[in-house]
């Protein structure tokens, strides 16, 4: 006899209302609210992978995160979609040290070559915290006191690599 709907997971809707993660921590409301009214549904977002506040971000905007080291925690037991999270994280700079210890600096200083990588998976925008550093060449289309946001499509073919 087949199991019927009751197995299937709830709706986002539903999640939000039982686990109370529907609203944005303060800092972090503007960006999320950006994400879920200007953003293209379907959208897919570099999101501060570290950051315990954006657990709540695919559940507030309805978009794609590319990926956070919360969904290794979720996904430990599954050999092939954890070595998938981590060549992620490190694709965003993340430096992954060992289990639970993740140093995410580097993820604040987007360069050309890793925005390439993910133009190339797709990813759409890249949120950065306020003291990040955005590439010469980098087309922002959201900026609050705490977050902004890069257009990832749009700022491959224009980025410029600083001089070192």
């Amino acid at each position: 006899k087949p199991l019927g709907p009751a197995w299937l997971p709830d709706t986002p809707e539903r999640i939000n209302a039982q686990l109370h993660l529907s609203l944005p921590a303060p800092k972090e409301n503007g960006v999320m609210w950006w994400a879920f009214s200007a953003s293209p549904p379907g959208s897919l977002f570099a999101i501060p992978p570290v950051n315990h506040n954006w657990v709540r971000f695919r559940l507030v905007t309805r978009r794609g995160a590319y990926v956070t080291v919360h969904d290794i925690n979720q996904l430990m037991y599954v050999r092939k979609f954890v070595t998938e999270a981590v060549a992620r994280l490190t694709t965003l700079g993340v430096i992954v040290r060992g289990p639970h210890r993740f140093d995410p600096r580097p993820y604040s200083y987007p360069t050309c070559e890793r925005l390439a990588r993910l133009a190339a998976d797709r990813v759409d925008y890249y949120v950065l915290p306020a003291e990040s550093v955005v590439p010469a060449g980098g087309v922002l289309v959201y900026r609050d006191e705490h977050y902004s946001v890069l257009d990832v499509q749009r700022t491959v073919p224009s980025c410029r690599p600083e001089a070192g």
